[in-house]
């Protein structure tokens, strides 16, 4: 694809001179890839179909274009939610902060500090109910490398025998995402970093991970992700970004 995008070049630029100059007539089925090994050897030269790159890049404009349509998910009506789901992530978890009838559980109060009080029962629970659940690969694997990344970020997030309140929802948040952005590919990394940059107000570059960007969610920030979420009141604006619809 890279390669395609050289040749469709329409001039040549000058970092030096910072001018551009026109392009000089270049092959547009195919280009020539010198390897150099990097453990040393001799180099070998390779033909490279870039039309097929070309049809590639074709494919990933008209995604990334699609990822902007704003009419994916319209609110459930109540008539419509007659018959009982099966019980998935969302279920139980929900099930557990919210109670079998949606009926809201108390919680403890939001301390100062922003990380809640302790809560063992809570942490009791949710770790029965996620380990009750038949998670898929991909999505064991994203919570898996989030968790990890939350350890090496400054603010950790993983559920210990003395947790708080909010690495408790943070957990929540954290599984909202791993279902919700569920592809037939994996997890969607860029739909998890739009719905994160929607709680924070403000984007997660590549830089960040996801698992220190979810560890930067406050308690409030956290509730309301996977208030939206499990509303399904998401819609992505003409910039790409996840916003409350």
């Amino acid at each position: 694809m890279q390669l395609a995008i050289y040749a469709m070049a329409e001039t040549l630029y000058d970092p030096g001179t910072e001018t551009h100059t026109a392009m000089p007539e270049v092959d547009q089925d195919r280009a020539l890839i010198i390897h150099l090994p990097a453990k040393g050897g001799d180099p070998a030269l390779h033909w490279l179909d870039i039309g097929a790159g070309r049809e590639a890049l074709t494919h990933a404009l008209w995604t990334r274009q699609w990822r902007k349509n704003k009419a994916l998910l319209t609110p459930v009506a109540a008539v419509e939610a007659t018959a009982a789901p099966p019980v998935s992530v969302n279920t139980k978890v929900h099930q557990m902060v919210h109670g079998p009838e949606g009926r809201q559980i108390p919680k403890p109060e939001r301390d100062d500090v922003d990380e809640g009080r302790d809560m063992p029962s809570a942490i009791a629970q949710i770790k029965e109910a996620v380990a009750s659940l038949t998670l898929t690969a991909e999505q064991q694997a994203a919570m898996a490398q989030w968790v990890k990344e939350g350890d090496d970020s400054r603010r950790p997030w993983r559920i210990t025998a003395r947790s708080c309140s909010r690495r408790f929802h943070l957990y929540r948040a954290a599984c909202r995402l791993a279902t919700f952005a569920m592809t037939d590919d994996g997890v969607d990394d860029d739909m998890v970093r739009a719905l994160l940059a929607m709680a924070l107000g403000c984007d997660v570059q590549p830089a960040v991970s996801v698992g220190a960007a979810i560890g930067q969610l406050s308690i409030d920030e956290a509730k309301r992700l996977c208030d939206v979420v499990d509303a399904g009141t998401i819609r992505i604006d003409a910039q790409g970004h996840a916003v409350a619809a």
